[in-house]
């Protein structure tokens, strides 16, 4: 079904793209938008934004989600909540699609945004959705070649996926090991020792023994 067909709007956002429909929804959406509420307007813009970045198309993903942003920062004011999670939502998904286009240092902005909203929310930065931005944080910082700053995100992010999800073996904190295994394995960290064994099956421990040393 089209993306911008109403009975589309209140539905989960997933990633199948096909690019004929995405074509005829990015020219339809101008009028699909015209009277909607600001709600229903991020909604229609969130999972066009999304679809535009399964498709490779990470300068329009970008500009659709800033949208996002806009209208879910409109929606926030003056309210707490779900309307301000909402924005930190935005703000993730605008993260990764300047991620996705080497726009690094924007991308650690809005990640950081992000974060900061969802602990002013929660009273603490121990959540899974903090833990997750901080993983995708940890890979910008890496990214820009400052391998310290990604460290230390790094392992909160693996820290606090632990804790939350009560155990280190969680697919989530799994795969913020790997990626934190293979940025120490990058060949312009050679002044860190190599990681013993296969680095698919690095642990947490093997992690922090390789930053003590």
């Amino acid at each position: 079904k089209s993306i911008v067909n109403q009975r589309e709007i209140g539905s989960d956002t997933f990633t199948f793209s096909d690019t004929d429909l995405l074509e005829s929804d990015l020219r339809r959406l101008p009028g699909a938008l015209e009277g909607q509420d600001p709600g229903a307007r991020a909604r229609i813009q969130q999972k066009i934004a999304v679809r535009l970045h399964a498709a490779g198309r990470y300068r329009e993903a970008i500009d659709a989600w800033r949208e996002v942003v806009a209208l879910e920062r409109s929606l926030a004011e003056g309210r707490s909540g779900d309307a301000r999670s909402e924005v930190a939502a935005a703000l993730r998904g605008l993260g990764d699609a300047l991620s996705a286009n080497e726009l690094h240092r924007d991308a650690e902005t809005a990640y950081e945004e992000a974060i900061s909203i969802l602990e002013d929310l929660h009273g603490t930065r121990e959540h899974a959705e903090i833990a997750a931005i901080l993983h995708s944080l940890a890979n910008v910082l890496e990214a820009q070649r400052r391998h310290d700053d990604a460290e230390r995100a790094f392992t909160e992010s693996i820290a606090i996926g632990e804790r939350v999800h009560g155990s280190e073996s969680h697919p989530d904190v799994e795969a913020t090991v790997q990626d934190f295994a293979s940025a120490l394995a990058r060949p312009d960290r050679a002044d860190i020792e190599p990681l013993e064994g296969d680095e698919e099956s690095v642990g947490i421990d093997e992690l922090v023994n390789q930053l003590a040393r």
